[in-house]
């Protein structure tokens, strides 16, 4: 059954909030691929993220070590330093073009597709500067799949 999305978006407009009333009828099999694809690239480089922070805290934990010796703690210290730089570089790599760059394209095709002429919500400097990252994704997310049943069964 075709549903429709009401949804009431909150953004910031010079420390006041404010709300947009967005109506979604419709949503494309192009923006719902094109959604999946962002949401694997996120989660990679969240998945990428974690591997890091494992690395740095490792390094961490290597500063403090007073069982090894000073040149074997230099030894490990460079190949984690090597570790992370390489993991930098893949996450950089792996961005290929800007996930926010990408969500708003898929934002903007949405509301284009659904007759939204607002100038504003058409523009990426209003998601980037006034729309919090979380309202940015439950948008998304809700637009795009309110026709399934989310709820687990």
């Amino acid at each position: 059954m075709k549903k429709e999305l009401d949804y009431e978006l909150v953004y910031f407009e010079k420390g006041k909030e404010k709300i947009k009333n967005v109506k979604i009828v419709f949503s494309s099999q192009k923006v719902q691929r094109d959604y999946g694809e962002w949401l694997s690239k996120s989660a990679q480089i969240v998945q990428l993220n974690e591997e890091r922070k494992v690395l740095i805290d490792d390094f961490g934990t290597l500063m403090v070590n007073k069982e090894l010796s000073f040149s074997d703690k230099r030894i490990k210290m460079k190949e984690l330093k090597d570790k992370i730089s390489l993991k930098n570089k893949e996450i950089v790599d792996s961005r290929g073009e800007d996930l926010l760059v990408s969500r708003f394209e898929i934002a903007k095709k949405l509301l284009d597709d659904n007759g939204i002429e607002d100038e504003e919500l058409l523009d990426y400097n209003f998601w980037y500067e006034k729309v919090e990252p979380y309202v940015s994704n439950e948008f998304l997310q809700l637009a795009i799949y309110k026709d399934h049943d989310l709820k687990k069964k």
